[in-house]
Order: C-alpha cells, then structure tokens, then sequence
C-alpha cells in the first residue's frame, strides 16, 4: 500500500468509502445515511499533513485522519474499503497516525470508536477510558479509548 497526503478532490470518494466501510458491520442504510456529515474528511479545517490515503494500484482503499493539538492528537478517523478489512491496511494507516502524531510531540492519542473497531485498537495498545455520545446518535454511547505515546524504556533484566 502507498499512502499520499489527501487533497480537496479526494473528498467525495473518501466519503463513498467511509460510508461503504461504515455498512460492512451490518449498520442499515437509513443509519449509514445518518452518518455522512460526520464522515467527511474536512481538509480544510485540518492541519496540512494530518489525513492519508492508502492506495493500492490506483484505487484508493482507506484513509486516516489525525487532529494534533499540543500534546494530545484524537484520531478522527480510519476507513477501509469492506474488501480490504482484516488484510493489515487499517493498521498500516494506524502506524501512520501514531508516527505523525509523535513526530509532532503528542504523549496521548484519544480515540472515539464504533463498538465494532474498538478491539482493533485494544489491539494496538489502546484502553477504554469511558463513552462518548455519538455526533449522529447522541443516545448512543461509543467506547472512548486512550492511547500512549510516551517512549517506552527498555529494563535489562
């Protein structure tokens, strides 16, 4: 996978793909519809830099964006087209995030997340912190999870 910074004109095929990822987990269309203003990568209000595009030939398969503020970057989000879920992309994009973010000095990345993807993340070292309420569907809480980016030491023991 090769990944490039996002452009504007990659904003309505990053949607379409945000949404296509969203339905993989048996979300029905009416709820996948709810769900389009709030994934849509906005570039204009991002930092340079801060959302990639994973290509595999031409095609873009899945997109991260990160939002760093001093010490803190939250992971917007991370899509992956449904026939390319579980081949090691998403955690590709994910090192992507963590790497831009330290590089920018951030020590913590939050992390809201469907219930769906909150063991990917668990995976990589996150932990549940509590829940948020969802932008679309304030009833519903998400798992808020918590990462650490602070070098680890090493013991010689």
């Amino acid at each position: 996978m090769l990944l490039r910074h996002a452009c504007p004109s990659d904003l309505p095929v990053l949607t379409e793909l945000a949404l296509r990822s969203k339905a993989y987990w048996g979300y029905t269309e009416a709820f996948v519809e709810a769900c389009r203003n709030e994934f849509v990568a906005n570039i204009d209000a991002a930092e340079p830099g801060q959302i990639a595009v994973g290509y595999v030939g031409n095609k873009p398969i899945g997109f991260v964006q990160v939002e760093i503020k001093e010490r803190t970057a939250e992971l917007m989000m991370l899509f992956i087209e449904p026939t390319h879920i579980g081949k090691g992309y998403g955690g590709r994009l994910f090192q992507w995030a963590v790497a831009k973010s330290t590089d920018a000095g951030a020590t913590r990345m939050m992390i809201e997340a469907d219930p769906y993807a909150a063991g990917f993340y668990e995976k990589v070292g996150a932990h549940r912190i509590g829940t948020v309420p969802s932008v679309s569907f304030p009833d519903r809480g998400l798992p808020w999870l918590q990462l650490d980016l602070r070098p680890r030491s090493v013991s010689n023991d």
